[in-house]
């Protein structure tokens, strides 16, 4: 480039160009997954929340209180309180009737698992011990067991 002229070359362009297509081919894939797992731990957190509100309702109300796994999410002692829970991901538990209660002294009836499927694998496996801990797993698995 001579002393007087001013801007970029067309060599310049491309190479930078070449840069940011290189860039964008490594970077979108791991957003990608980025999203997948916030997805996913965004529903985790729904699953705990729903845990934490039945058990919290059960000591308080000194009664006991469940949680409904259903298709539309988790709905939360006897007044139903809706915790909805992302579209895209899918619950299975080992809870019967998809029932997880507490009683009055915040203690689940039964111990079970509650899993998190994306897209037909299950992810998460959340295990809820008769005291009410709960403890994650990150699974690669098909099917809750």
């Amino acid at each position: 480039m001579s002393a007087g002229k001013k801007g970029f070359t067309l060599i310049e362009l491309l190479v930078t160009l070449a840069v940011a297509v290189i860039l964008a081919t490594v970077a979108i894939p791991n957003f990608k997954g980025l999203v997948d797992r916030s997805k996913v731990s965004t529903s985790v957190n729904d699953v705990i929340k729903a845990l934490n509100m039945a058990k919290s309702e059960a000591v308080k109300k000194n009664s006991n209180s469940d949680i409904l796994i259903s298709s539309d999410g988790l709905l939360v002692g006897p007044e139903r309180f809706q915790v909805a829970v992302l579209s895209t991901v899918t619950l299975e538990s080992t809870f019967g009737d998809d029932t997880i209660t507490y009683n009055p002294s915040g203690w689940l009836l039964a111990s079970g698992k509650v899993c998190i499927y994306d897209q037909g694998v299950i992810v998460r496996e959340i295990e809820v011990s008769l005291s009410g801990m709960v403890t994650v797993h990150e699974l690669d698995l098909v099917g809750c067991e």
